[in-house]
């Protein structure tokens, strides 16, 4: 059985990368609207964690958090949505 997302029923958590951008922000609130009880979970430069592409650690600790909400939920990953934008400095690209 499955939503009007497309999404199974079955139990999982769903990790939103780029979560504080509009499409992310918004495929967040919709993915907690589903009420299914799926942990959902948000990463992007403003969150804690932050995740920031450039930074080893920061990618480290973000996949470390997500393994821990995992584990204590119970529920493994089953989607997992890139959200990212692209950010450019003043080259112009």
């Amino acid at each position: 059985m499955s939503n009007d997302l497309g999404l199974s029923a079955a139990p999982g958590s769903a990790v939103v990368i780029g979560a504080g951008g509009g499409i992310g922000a918004a495929l967040m609130a919709r993915l907690r609207a589903l009420d299914d009880g799926s942990d959902v979970m948000g990463l992007s430069r403003n969150t804690v964690p932050a995740l920031d592409y450039s930074d080893e650690t920061s990618v480290q600790a973000a996949a470390q958090w997500v393994a821990q909400r995992c584990e204590a939920s119970g529920q493994p990953v089953r989607l997992l949505i890139v959200a990212t934008g692209f950010l450019h400095g003043d080259s112009g690209l």
